[in-house]
């Protein structure tokens, strides 16, 4: 008599369990049909975004999450890559490398709790030698499983500075890893209730840039010309260092050895390299510390009253390097001039290699 209410419990819980699979780490595509878009209208923020690869913080003590965190970040990216450009258009353009004058949106998965969905038909023989009831209340949160997490979201300026900040929390206990598509639809869900607050922030935040350097441009159209005979001011940025292999301190002295050699010249007015890097300490990000990226060095430049910029990079090639440089002229927003030399890698080739940058830059003034 005991047999067939157990035969029928574990039908129940097979028939309701039947289909769940653990999950992959692979999102499907978010669903705009299934979200409520017209009540959240954007306004698109005509800026390129580099969307940052998710960093995963597994919380849960068992590391549950750990094996498929990597195509779980992956996945999260390509996801929010077609939402956010392809689908909702909330940006102009995103991309998953540095670009020139890319916003950057950093992405932090915090995982609290985490139990892989499990099969059903298992299920189903196990359910066999349990009562029903029993058999359903160990099924039903066995086989969706259970997923606690948030997401941090923030985006930085091309400069470093952070425009927006939000915790989104797509999930929270069982059934809400029952599927792939149910945690899209959740991420989608959770997305709609901030995506016109991102869009309008990052496009008002874009147009008061674009305003100001505008204004900039203006202010230094305006202002008189350098006196005859007064040589210009110039920043002399770090050189970067493109595949040479050179140590942080070589970069160090080979960068004061230009900023020197170039006061020597007589043709310019170097701002001490302690005030640049009393500057740059002050920012807080580590993209705007390297300041390699022109807009970086154009900003930067403004701030120190400089006229000009100096940026050069050591670029290796094959076995030689070649030292470039540019100089950028900060009131016609153009470059002004460039030489370059090629050479050996070693430190007093590269000192060589500079002299003749040095000379060329400086022959025609």
């Amino acid at each position: 008599m005991r047999t067939l209410p157990r035969l029928v419990g574990g039908a129940l819980v097979g028939l309701l369990t039947w289909g769940c699979a653990p999950f992959n780490g692979k999102l499907p595509a978010i669903d705009l049909g299934s979200l409520s878009v017209e009540d959240h209208p954007i306004r698109q923020a005509p800026i390129t975004v580099f969307l940052d690869k998710p960093e995963i913080v597994d919380d849960d003590d068992e590391r549950d999450f750990s094996p498929i965190a990597d195509a779980f970040a992956l996945s999260l990216r390509q996801r929010l890559d077609e939402y956010l450009c392809a689908g909702r258009k909330v940006f102009g353009a995103c991309v998953d490398a540095p670009a020139e004058g890319a916003y950057r949106m950093a992405l932090r998965v915090v995982v609290d709790d985490y139990r892989a969905a499990r099969g059903g038909f298992h299920l189903l023989a196990a359910s066999v030698f349990l009562p029903p009831l029993l058999g359903m209340a160990w099924g039903f949160p066995v086989c969706p499983g259970t997923c606690t997490w948030h997401l941090d979201l923030a985006l930085f300026s091309p400069a470093g500075d952070q425009v927006w900040k939000r915790t989104l929390d797509p999930g929270k206990g069982w059934a809400n890893c029952s599927s792939a598509l149910d945690m899209a639809r959740n991420i989608g869900r959770r997305f709609e209730e901030v995506v016109g607050e991102l869009s309008q922030t990052a496009a008002g935040f874009d147009e008061a840039v674009a305003r100001a350097r505008e204004a900039e441009s203006r202010r230094l159209a305006a202002a008189p010309a350098r006196a005859p005979g007064r040589a210009a001011i110039i920043a002399v940025f770090t050189l970067e260092d493109r595949g040479a292999g050179l140590g942080t301190d070589v970069q160090e002295r080979l960068s004061e050895y230009l900023a020197s050699a170039i006061a020597a010249s007589g043709h310019y007015q170097v701002i001490p390299r302690a005030q640049l890097k009393e500057r740059l300490g002050l920012q807080k990000t580590e993209t705007y510390k390297a300041c390699y990226d022109q807009n970086c060095q154009i900003e930067l430049g403004k701030e120190l009253a400089a006229e000009k910029t100096l940026s050069t990079q050591v670029i290796k090639l094959g076995a030689n390097c070649m030292v470039t440089a540019v100089i950028f002229d900060l009131r016609t927003a153009a470059s002004e001039g460039g030489a370059s030399q090629e050479g050996g890698c070693g430190e007093d080739e590269l000192v060589r290699s500079m002299k003749d940058v040095v000379a060329k830059l400086t022959r025609a003034k």
